[in-house]
């Protein structure tokens, strides 16, 4: 059992934490470098004092455990881990305790903070509060085992159920919808994930933005949180060209056209962020900024799905760590104050003529 116990770490454990070492550096440099202890005290204690406040927390957490949840069982369909169903052969108890371990363990970034809102709940005596928080991580971890299982038990998964039939995609659509079509319908849980995260975040920056003293390189940073929240949809696009449009590349389409439809592809897959940022865009910047905010995630958005090309064979730990010194080049960039238009500029450019030279060399 032991055995088992670390092929399981290894395989989803310690491979969620490698694919997301960028997002969860984020997270963290969002929480503890931005926001002060005692700032974080504050909006703890006013979670604790109001059931509407703590019931958003929850929900925040919520969108958490299904982006684990969902790695776990989109990694058991994967071809290469095939032989983890082999832990059916296992005892039932055994086996929700190996599923119970492994969600647990993917849920520490919300249940470590959960311990220290236990800490600050309990001098307080708030026992409902704090029988609430770790019931709540106690149901994610039951509600992972349960997906789990069901994985297990049939090819179709309890996520693929509740894809929606889209009536919309039954009538004829142009070629640079065809992509949406299959998110829609394929990764409809992927695309209501990200894209709910990606609208907190930019609520959670806007509403941060008149606290203090900030300018634009804080939604400069909002910017590169959103650009590397892409990265799920170009390995996505990646796989939906190998697979079905495999065709496409001895169509007779211009270069510059082909580029076009990408940078169209990303502008449609950014525009819930960029109206929740019209929405709540702070009084002291203006509404070209939202253009110039747009500019530069495309322009980033794109630099990270060119990156693949330079990876033919797909490394996906090379991709990874390419992504991450990217980004943090890009963060020490916005903190010298350069400006957004330049980076967008030289980020645009550089991906044309990146795309321009291994677009036909790219298998």
């Amino acid at each position: 059992m032991r055995a088992t116990r670390l092929v399981f770490f290894k395989c989803l454990v310690l491979e969620y934490y490698k694919q997301n070492a960028l997002f969860l550096l984020g997270v963290f440099l969002l929480c503890f470098g931005f926001l002060k202890s005692s700032e974080h005290i504050a909006i703890i204690q006013s979670a604790l004092s109001s059931y509407y406040l703590l019931g958003v927390v929850f929900v925040l957490w919520l969108f958490y455990a299904l982006k684990v949840t969902l790695f776990v069982t989109q990694s058991l369909s994967l071809p290469y881990m095939s032989f983890l169903s082999l832990v059916k052969m296992l005892p039932k108890p055994q086996r929700f305790l190996l599923w119970a371990g492994v969600q647990f363990l993917n849920l520490q970034l919300t249940f470590l903070y959960a311990i220290f809102m236990v800490a600050v709940a309990l001098p307080q005596g708030k026992v409902i509060s704090v029988i609430l928080i770790l019931g709540v991580h106690l149901f994610f971890v039951i509600i992972g085992v349960l997906f789990f299982e069901n994985k297990l038990k049939q090819k179709v998964s309890i996520l693929d159920k509740l894809i929606p039939d889209f009536k919309l995609f039954k009538f004829p659509i142009p070629q640079f919808l065809f992509y949406f079509k299959y998110l829609f319908v394929r990764q409809t849980a992927l695309v209501l994930i990200s894209k709910i995260g990606g609208v907190l975040i930019v609520s959670f920056f806007c509403w941060l933005f008149p606290t203090d003293d900030y300018d634009w390189r804080l939604f400069g940073f909002c910017g590169v949180f959103l650009g590397v929240a892409t990265y799920n949809f170009s390995q996505q696009w990646l796989f939906y060209q190998r697979q079905y449009l495999l065709f496409d590349r001895n169509m007779p389409v211009s270069l510059i056209k082909r580029y076009g439809r990408l940078v169209l592809t990303f502008l449609l897959i950014l525009v819930p962020e960029v109206l929740a940022l019209a929405v709540k865009l702070p009084e002291t910047l203006s509404y070209l900024f939202i253009a110039e905010f747009l500019f530069f995630v495309i322009s980033f958005s794109l630099a990270i799905h060119l990156m693949f090309y330079l990876f033919p064979d797909y490394d996906q730990e090379q991709s990874l760590k390419a992504l991450f010194w990217f980004a943090l080049a890009i963060v020490f960039l916005i903190l010298f104050k350069m400006p957004l238009y330049f980076l967008s500029s030289v980020l645009i450019l550089g991906s044309w003529f990146l795309y321009k030279k291994k677009y036909y060399n790219f298998e």
